[in-house]
């Protein structure tokens, strides 16, 4: 029973259980899943987290940016500029700031500028 009172953790829990209910139809169904968690291999936990985890496809170039060899701050940079979310100047429009590129000051400051076209970064 949900409360006005209740922990954040349980209201999670109960929502969670609202939404499998929907999902598989029925309490049974639930019931039945959660006990097949537990017969598979890899115990509970694992089996409820590949369940109910966001599955999206493979990419091509998961092997390069997530190398065992590269310093994980690395790593991350390259998985941000490859989903075009480093802080470049071309997402800061919304400021009115000056968008030229620091390094150059020849053209917009963007990842495609900054990776492929940039004069001084291609120099380093």
């Amino acid at each position: 029973m949900l409360k006005k009172t209740s922990s954040p953790l349980w209201k999670s829990i109960v929502f969670l259980k609202n939404q499998l209910v929907e999902i598989y139809r029925g309490h049974q169904q639930v019931i039945d899943l959660m006990t097949g968690w537990e017969q598979k291999g890899g115990g509970f936990t694992f089996n409820a987290y590949s369940t109910l985890r966001p599955q999206s496809s493979t990419v091509n170039w998961e092997k390069i940016v997530w190398e065992q060899w590269a310093l994980p701050k690395h790593n991350f940079i390259l998985w941000l500029a490859i989903h075009g979310k480093l802080c470049t100047k071309d997402r800061l429009k919304f400021t009115h700031t000056d968008t030229l590129c620091m390094f150059c000051r020849q053209a917009e400051e963007s990842h495609g500028h900054l990776f492929f076209s940039c004069n001084w970064t291609f120099s380093l």
